[in-house]
């Protein structure tokens, strides 16, 4: 019996058992422990996350090897040179956002659909490294994407983990790093446009509230002590401010609620094959 236990626990299995006489007597290889083990695990993960992260980076930088001039994006987006435009302006106006355009929509103008953030942090970035003329404004806002991208790598770790379990997370942050197609276009350097910035908030919404769910199922609410609605409550408002933000960034971002309505439809079936 005792070496079943041993082999479960080299494994990974029961790590949570640190009071089984077992672990402590044999789980000592050179001055181990549960503890080390559990950390190592985490360091382990930890760099391959990084790893990840600098792949997704990399990949999403290859654009600038192409350009010859850093002050002029070579796209043919024009959301992305309207972006710039927006950004050029709260620059030199910070932390103002042009809500009316006057040169859109000629001869009357109109009021920008979409919302200031992913202005406002490209702004916050070229103000900070200095950028102040059109060419290092346009060559700065660029990064802006990849960034992002990077981002993304540890939030699907995150929610792969939530979701399942932790090699569930380092698959999702994998294929977050190196996928391609239409989300690796709008996470590559020189595509200033705020679509990747809705699929980073939604995302780190969807983390937000299915780890609240996550907490809930395992710290159930107790209504006759009120300090145990202190972290759903705090997870819960997270959850609203992020959502908050990626309507900021683009009001399309409202289609997350029919995701989450579902989720929570199916989920509130069997709850038990949810965020474990």
């Amino acid at each position: 019996m005792q070496i079943r236990y041993i082999i479960k626990c080299m494994r990974g299995d029961n790590l949570h058992h640190t009071g089984t006489p077992v672990i402590h007597n044999f789980l000592k290889f050179g001055g181990g422990s549960v503890s080390t083990l559990k950390w190592m695990n985490r360091y382990w993960i930890g760099v391959i996350l990084l790893i990840f992260m600098v792949i997704a980076f990399v990949l999403r930088a290859l654009p600038t090897l192409f350009i010859k001039d850093p002050g002029f994006l070579y796209i043919y987006d024009t959301d992305s040179w309207y972006n710039l435009r927006q950004i050029e302006v709260m620059v030199n106006n910070f932390p103002l956002y042009n809500w009316f355009d006057p040169l859109t929509a000629f001869p009357t103008g109109k009021i920008i659909d979409w919302g200031p953030l992913f202005p406002f942090l490209a702004a916050s970035l070229c103000i900070l490294t200095g950028a102040a003329t059109q060419s290092a404004i346009v060559f700065v806002s660029g990064w802006v994407s990849p960034f992002m991208a990077v981002v993304m790598v540890p939030v699907m770790y995150y929610l792969g983990k939530t979701l399942w379990d932790w090699k569930t997370g380092i698959v999702a942050a994998g294929l977050i790093a190196v996928i391609s197609a239409q989300y690796f276009i709008i996470s590559s350097y020189g595509l200033v446009d705020h679509h990747v910035a809705e699929v980073l908030f939604s995302t780190l919404f969807l983390l937000s509230y299915v780890y609240t769910l996550s907490y809930v199922k395992h710290h159930p609410v107790d209504w006759r002590l009120h300090t145990s609605l202190i972290f759903p409550v705090a997870f819960s408002v997270l959850s609203g401010v992020i959502y908050f933000l990626g309507l900021l960034t683009s009001t399309t971002v409202i289609l997350m609620l029919i995701v989450i309505a579902v989720f929570t439809f199916v989920s509130g079936f069997s709850l038990g094959s949810f965020c474990r």
